[in-house]
Order: C-alpha cells, then sequence, then structure tokens
C-alpha cells in the first residue's frame, strides 16, 4: 500500500515539475498576481519566456538524450549462449488500448519488435515482458496488451514470462528477478530504450544481476548538436521534459537506495 501511494506521488510531482509544465506554471502565477505584485510578476513572465525560447528553439533537450542514449552502446557481437532476455515495458498507450481494448503502440515501440527479433533469433533463451502500471482507472495491464501483440505476429507464446505487477523500473527488475532466479554466470540481455539503459542497469546491477545492455529506440543521432538546425519547438520541449526525468529519476533512485 506504501509503495502505491509512493508511486502515485511521483506522478503527480512529476507532473508539476516537468520542465515544459513549469514553464506553464510560470506565465499562469505571473499573470494572476500581476496587478498586486507587477515586478515579481514580470520576472516570472520574462524568466518564464527566456526559458521557453532556450529550450523551445536551442538543441538542449536533444543533447541531454543524446547523452543519456550513448552510456551504453549495442554489443558488437553477443555471447555464443543467450540464456535469456528481458525487455521493460513503456511500449504501449495504455489509456487507449484500455479504450479500444486492443494494443496501440506509442513512440517506444521499437523495445517490443526488437525483443520479437532477439526472441526468434534465440528460440531457446527464457523471455520476460515486464510491465504492470494497473489502476482504477485501466482494466487491463500493459502485460495483458504486449501478450496481444506478440500472439498477432506469431511469436511463439511459450517461452515468453509476463510480468504484470511492477509500476516502475525498480520492481521491472525485482519482480522479474524473483521469477526467473538468474544464476550469476548466465547471460541475460536487458532491452530498453537508449536513453533508459543507465537506470535500468544500474537498478539491475543492485540487485546482482548482471544482464548485458541492449539498448533500442534511439531518439537522436550519432552527435551532438550545437546549432538548432530544425526548428520544433514541441520536440525540443518533450527531448528536455524526458532527459530531465532520467536525470531525476537516477538522482531519486540514489538516493533511496535503488542503485
Amino acid at each position: 500500500m506504501e509503495t502505491t501511494i509512493l508511486s502515485d506521488y511521483s506522478h503527480i510531482l512529476w507532473f508539476l515539475i516537468t520542465p515544459s509544465h513549469v514553464i506553464g506554471w510560470g506565465f499562469l502565477v505571473g499573470l494572476a498576481v500581476y496587478w498586486h505584485f507587477r515586478k515579481s510578476a514580470q520576472f516570472i513572465i520574462m524568466s518564464s519566456a527566456a526559458l521557453f525560447l532556450c529550450l523551445g528553439f536551442l538543441p538542449m533537450g536533444y543533447n541531454l538524450v543524446h547523452y543519456w542514449e550513448t552510456q551504453h552502446t549495442k554489443p558488437l557481437t553477443l555471447p555464443d549462449s543467450i540464456d535469456g532476455i528481458i525487455v521493460l515495458g513503456g511500449s504501449t498507450d495504455k489509456e487507449l488500448s484500455d479504450a479500444h481494448q486492443t494494443y496501440i503502440l506509442n513512440d517506444s515501440a521499437d523495445r517490443l519488435s526488437q525483443f520479437a527479433a532477439l526472441a526468434l533469433q534465440h528460440p531457446r533463451a527464457k523471455f520476460i515482458f515486464s510491465g504492470g502500471i494497473k489502476s482504477e482507472k485501466l482494466e487491463n495491464t500493459e502485460a495483458y496488451y504486449a501478450r496481444s501483440f506478440f500472439s498477432s505476429i506469431g511469436l511463439p507464446m511459450d517461452n515468453i514470462i509476463f510480468e504484470e505487477q511492477s509500476r516502475n523500473t525498480y520492481e521491472n527488475a525485482l519482480l522479474s528477478k524473483k521469477l526467473v532466479s538468474p544464476a550469476p554466470e548466465e547471460s541475460w540481455l536487458l532491452v530498453t530504450s537508449a536513453f533508459h539503459m543507465p537506470r535500468s542497469v544500474a537498478v539491475f546491477k543492485a540487485l546482482e544481476w548482471n544482464v548485458i545492455p541492449y539498448p533500442v529506440d534511439y531518439k537522436t543521432g550519432k552527435t551532438y548538436r550545437f546549432l538548432p538546425l530544425d526548428i520544433n519547438i514541441p520536440r525540443n520541449l518533450k527531448f528536455f521534459d524526458i532527459g530531465t526525468k532520467e536525470a531525476l529519476g537516477q538522482l531519486a533512485y540514489k538516493i533511496t537506495g535503488k542503485t
């Protein structure tokens, strides 16, 4: 119960401090207090405008995401024997999937497609899909829709274990480990988005599960950007939100002893 409450609070806190949201909060607060605290309101509005210009027009978010994506690279060669492959959830739009009662993939669908390809290449391995996030508002877990997706593309289901109780990266690793009890000498591939890999590997390592990072779902190119080559304000803001969330997630996990 306590874990659920903390998880709910973390989502609320992130909603409040998401950088793109903070810009909006700044404009709203500035306008709300303008007639009573004009100088303070002007400072808040100007600061929000400056933040909007920096994050919206400059590739700051892109570079932050690129930094996380380059912390781990896809292995050039794999061990002769792969004992297992685990993919973390985050590839389906849970609300839309529930509304239409079918899997609806989001922009991280590469996690599922790459996992399916690896499963076909290593048919003797164990396979885990880890993703729950079921609440009073959602009828089914993400694992439910992942099962439907894998079945629809003809992936053999006998060796796939679906962990559907986890709500975050730490629980992905913890609950999955309880299901398969991997031996130290086993070779397991960890499949998740490249920007999410540093935090994921740190969690698995802390739980003494030595996985081989297999990053997928890249959002950025091979190099940093120093000039705004293309102006896409929504995308630039989203990049900074993603990169900041990973940074804060890693900090929170380190403070709470999860990594």
